[in-house]
């Protein structure tokens, strides 16, 4: 695919994306999004936040407590721009789903080298049914959850295209870092993402170390 016509199928989905989270309910939806919207209007109304009773509150690791990532920044985007909490749902749900769009894309090209599977992986990733549901005016934590996931996989696929770049490492960390502070569902990773790597790792190293000479 040449580059012009890869630029114009990207602006037409992003289009396409922001037609399909045009605002045509009366609010926010979604009963986590209430939550963290009461939660949020708590600490913008203090200037702080009560939940915090630990370091590990920050993470969602503490009683009384959830990961708080969303909720401070959704907070502190009120008390800057002085915007109503409505209107920044509206537009940070557009901002993350194209976060995630692009952040799909840059992993399927960093994964297999081609625009088209790139491209094929944007649609089917922008286009299913949760990636839609959370970042269509919707505050939930599950919206940028997904939306930074891509992220950190991109990152584990550069650094193993690039041969053990220890560069990349910190922004691994920092990403995973991310991720916890946004929601639980990051528990998940390390046994299902991270161990199985390791394995496929250390399987090819067995292998290679007794039959690559062969």
């Amino acid at each position: 695919i040449s580059k012009r016509v890869l630029c114009c199928l990207l602006l037409a989905f992003y289009t396409w994306s922001v037609v399909l989270r045009y605002p045509n309910i009366s609010g926010p939806h979604d009963a986590d999004g209430f939550a963290l919207n009461s939660t949020t209007f708590t600490i913008t109304t203090l200037g702080y936040n009560p939940w915090i009773l630990s370091p590990l509150s920050h993470i969602g690791m503490y009683p009384f407590s959830s990961p708080f990532g969303t909720h401070m920044w959704f907070s502190a985007l009120n008390q800057l721009t002085g915007i109503e909490f409505e209107t920044i749902t509206l537009f940070q749900s557009i901002f993350f789903a194209f976060l995630g769009i692009n952040l799909m894309f840059m992993l399927g090209k960093e994964f297999s080298g081609k625009d088209i599977i790139a491209l094929a992986s944007l649609v089917v990733f922008s286009t299913t049914f949760y990636f839609y549901n959370y970042t269509f005016w919707s505050i939930s934590p599950r919206g940028p959850f997904m939306a930074f996931m891509p992220l950190l996989l991109f990152l584990l696929t550069r650094y193993h295209n690039s041969r053990g770049d220890y560069r990349i490492v910190g922004l691994i960390f920092a990403s995973y870092f991310l991720l916890i502070t946004t929601h639980r569902m990051v528990v998940f990773i390390i046994p299902c993402i991270i161990l199985p790597l390791i394995f496929l790792y250390l399987a090819n190293r067995f292998y290679r170390s007794f039959y690559g000479k062969a």
